[in-house]
C-alpha cells in the first residue's frame, strides 16, 4: 500500500504518475526551480529529481510540469486561473513509502486517525461528512479538501437547512480562487467525520454558483490533524497533533 504524506497547502490537489520524454542538457531540479522562478510559484522537494535530465516537454504550464514528473509523485496546486501556485515533489513512483509518523508529533502511534473514503477526481479529492445543524438536523455533505480554505466553506443555501438564524451571521469579504466574494459567517453546532464529532466550527456561506455548488472542508478542520492520502486505498486519514503545553484548550 502507498501512502503519500501530505503538508498543509493551498487549494486544490493534483496527484500524478512515471517518467515521460526527456532531453539531455541539465539536471530536472535545475530546471524546475528555474521555471519556479520564471512563474513565480512555490517549489518544495526538488531534490527528489536531482539524477533526472532536464525534460523537453511544452505547453502551458501545469500540463507541463505534469509531463516532466510523470515518473513521480508531486502535489501541483493549480487554481482555476491557470497559473500554477504551488508544486511538491514527494519522490520517485515505487521509492519505498515515508518513515513512521513520530510518536513525540501525534498523540497515539498505534492510532490508525479518522479514515475517510475519498472521491473526486486527480485533481480534486472529496469526503462525506455529517453535519449537524442547530435544529438538530443532520444533513450529508460530500466536502471538497481545500488546504487553501482558512474554514469550512457552505454553500448560502444550507443555512435554512442548517437551522441557522440569518440575523446572527456576519458579513465578511471571502477570499476564493476567482477573487474576493461577500459571504456571511457563523459557527455550525458540529461536524461528523466518520466516528469523530468536532463542534462549534467556523463556517463561511458563500452563494451556491460563485463556488459552483461544492463544500469546502478548509484548514480550522484539516489544521488538527496531520494528512495521509492514499493513492491505491482511496483514503484519506487524519492523524491527530499531540497537544503541547500551552496548546490546551480553556
Amino acid at each position: 500500500m502507498k501512502r503519500s504524506y501530505i503538508p498543509p497547502l493551498l487549494g486544490l490537489l493534483t496527484l500524478l504518475s512515471p517518467l515521460a520524454g526527456m532531453a539531455q542538457e541539465a539536471p530536472l531540479a535545475d530546471q524546475l526551480r528555474r521555471l519556479a522562478q520564471q512563474h513565480q510559484f512555490v517549489l518544495k522537494g526538488a531534490e527528489h529529481t536531482d539524477d533526472a535530465p532536464e525534460s523537453d516537454a511544452s505547453g502551458p504550464l501545469p500540463e507541463r510540469l505534469k509531463r516532466m514528473l510523470h515518473g513521480f509523485n508531486f502535489i501541483l496546486i493549480n487554481p482555476p486561473n491557470g497559473k500554477v501556485e504551488r508544486l511538491i515533489i514527494l519522490g520517485r513512483k515505487g521509492d519505498p513509502p515515508p518513515p513512521p509518523v513520530s510518536q513525540t508529533e501525534f498523540e497515539d502511534q498505534g492510532s490508525d486517525g479518522i479514515v475517510l473514503e475519498t472521491g473526486g477526481d486527480q485533481r480534486r479529492s472529496t469526503v462525506q461528512a455529517t453535519l449537524v445543524g442547530h435544529n438538530g438536523d443532520l444533513i450529508e455533505a460530500e466536502l471538497l479538501v481545500d488546504t487553501g480554505a482558512t474554514s469550512v466553506v457552505l454553500p448560502s443555501s444550507m443555512i435554512a437547512r442548517l437551522g441557522m438564524e440569518e440575523e446572527l451571521l456576519q458579513p465578511r469579504d471571502i477570499r476564493t480562487a476567482n477573487g474576493v466574494v461577500q459571504g456571511r459567517v457563523g459557527r455550525l453546532r458540529a461536524m461528523r467525520l466518520a466516528d469523530e464529532e468536532i463542534g462549534n466550527i467556523e463556517v463561511a456561506f458563500i452563494d451556491d454558483a460563485a463556488i459552483g455548488n461544492m463544500a469546502l472542508l478548509g484548514m480550522n478542520v484539516l489544521g488538527r490533524y496531520k494528512i495521509v492520502l492514499d493513492e491505491d486505498a482511496k483514503t484519506l486519514t487524519l492523524l491527530p497533533r499531540k497537544s503541547r503545553e500551552g496548546d490546551k484548550q480553556p
